[in-house]
């Protein structure tokens, strides 16, 4: 799946992803980010979907692109 990290909690370490077709955010903490390297906000990631605890996450996420001038 693709989509855009939209927000990013750098203290708990994890944040959401905005799927690039309609339907809610999902959950991606740092450790299902390869390399465990946070990208920007704004960032368009490529990732899986898995069930934790009853909910849905992202796993294996990693950046394609991302857009210039977005702080993290």
């Amino acid at each position: 799946m693709v989509g855009t990290l939209v927000t990013w909690f750098t203290a708990r370490r994890y944040g959401f992803i905005a799927p690039e077709k309609a339907g809610q955010e999902i959950f991606v903490h740092l450790s299902d980010i390869e390399g465990g390297i946070v990208p920007p906000r704004a960032s368009v990631v490529e990732y899986e979907v898995a069930e934790f605890k009853g909910k849905m996450k992202a796993i294996h996420v990693k950046p394609l692109a991302a857009v210039s001038g977005v702080q993290s």
